[in-house]
Formats: structure tokens, sequence, C-alpha cells
């Protein structure tokens, strides 16, 4: 009886710990929020980033050819975005920009490493 007692808490516990870590993770965007939304078009000698420096330096994960990150970042915050070569050619930092005060920004990337374009679409 004991040991089924001691399952049945540490099952609990863990659903308890679940439940805290997953409410966590849905707390409410911000007022003044937008989604950012970063797709690498290239042709896949690069990963890139962006980085919002007005938040400390905070950065999307890289984004690699053929993919997109979505994430909520603030109205009119200003970004950059740090291209990476993929095959050990450097990098370089691009496009000083801003966020749109509407409720997306939508950032694509073209073209190789060494001929780099980015626009914002909207």
């Amino acid at each position: 009886m004991f040991s089924l007692t001691r399952k049945v808490a540490t099952g609990a516990t863990a659903l308890v710990i679940g439940g805290l870590c997953m409410g966590g993770q849905a707390a409410a965007a911000p007022a003044d929020a937008t989604l950012f939304n970063l797709c690498n078009n290239g042709v896949g000698d690069y990963v890139v980033a962006a980085v919002f420096p007005d938040s400390g330096g905070f950065s999307s994960p890289m984004v690699f050819a053929n993919s997109c990150w979505k994430g909520q970042r603030y109205r009119g915050e200003n970004y950059y975005l740090h291209v990476t070569s993929t095959n050990n050619s450097g990098s370089f930092d691009d496009g000083r920009n801003y966020t749109n005060n509407s409720d997306f920004t939508d950032v694509s990337t073209q073209g190789s490493f060494l001929d780099f374009q980015y626009r914002k679409n909207n």
C-alpha cells in the first residue's frame, strides 16, 4: 500500500509541475505586441536571425533555408538581421529596421550569402 501511495503522489506532483510549466508558456502577449514573422527563402548557404537590440539583444533562433520563425515582439521595436554563412565564410548584420505598428511584421530573405537580400513585406 505504501508504494502505491508514493506512485500516486509522484504522478500527481508531475501533473502539477507540468501544468505550471504549460501555464507559463500560455501567458498573454502585451497589448502593444505584434506578431513578427521571419522566413529564410535563400539558397541554403546561410542562416539568419532577427536581433532586437531594444530588448537587451534578444534574438530569434537561427532560421535555416526554407524555414520560418514566428514570435511576439513590441510594435515599433528596432531589429536587424544577423546572417551567418553555413560555409565558414563569416557573418554580417544587415537591415536596421523596425517592427510595424500593425498586428503583423513579415520579413523574408532571398539570394545567397554573397548576394543577400531581404524584404519587409508589409
